[in-house]
């Protein structure tokens, strides 16, 4: 699922694909990283209309979650901006589990990596109990795979390096992240975590408690 970027529906999606034997499609759609989200539209400064696809996934045992991709854009202010926009959509669906990915065009640290895991959101090579990472390092992968809530655990995540057929899953080669769910009230325990090159991580709370989400203007 997704839509083309531009006025004709042509351009880049940011895509979403499922496997319908393990889940139900529940709802999704295209919104612009724009003031005007349901129209052809794009923030100041940006080049493009971009976009992100969302995805309510329903698995068979009835859990529910959302999946978010996108594309940011073409400076680091217009990518700020956007990022703002995906989290005031992302707090109105806070109820869920979200998983955000997509062609980031950032490094952790940048500005708008910042902005996108100031509240709930955070980066999953960061947490992951079990990383496989190859010759990429946190902060490198940082540009495709994103970040998770607080209602997910990170079990393993993994770039996958290997060719399939003779070819490569993806240009910037494929993550793979096994996560976990839980929806009991009871959020999953976090501790600072030093990576292999050195980046820390740290929660931005105090027990169980998360700071409250206050939408952009």
């Amino acid at each position: 699922m997704g839509v083309g970027r531009d006025i004709d529906g042509a351009g880049l999606a940011s895509a979403i694909l499922f496997a319908k034997e393990k889940f139900t499609l529940v709802e999704s759609g295209t919104k612009w990283l724009s003031e005007t989200p349901d129209t052809v539209s794009a923030v100041e400064g940006s080049n493009a209309n971009y976009t992100f696809t969302y995805a309510v996934l329903r698995s068979k045992d009835g859990t529910e979650f959302m999946h978010i991709n996108t594309q940011l854009g073409n400076d680091s202010a217009v990518r700020t901006a956007q990022a703002r926009l995906l989290l005031d959509f992302i707090y109105k669906h806070s109820d869920k589990a979200i998983i955000l990915t997509g062609d980031l065009n950032c490094v952790e640290g940048s500005a708008e990596f910042n902005t996108l895991v100031s509240e709930f959101m955070r980066h999953a090579a960061a947490i992951a109990k079990e990383k496989s990472l190859g010759t990429f390092t946190r902060k490198s992968i940082s540009d495709t795979l994103l970040c998770y809530d607080k209602y997910m655990d990170i079990s393993r995540m993994e770039v996958i390096q290997k060719r399939m057929d003779g070819a490569y899953a993806s240009p910037n080669f494929a993550a793979y992240v096994e996560f976990r769910i839980n929806y009991d009230g009871t959020e999953f325990e976090e501790s600072g975590i030093t990576s292999d090159d050195g980046l820390k991580w740290e929660p931005d709370r105090e027990g169980e408690e998360y700071p409250p989400f206050i939408p952009f203007d």
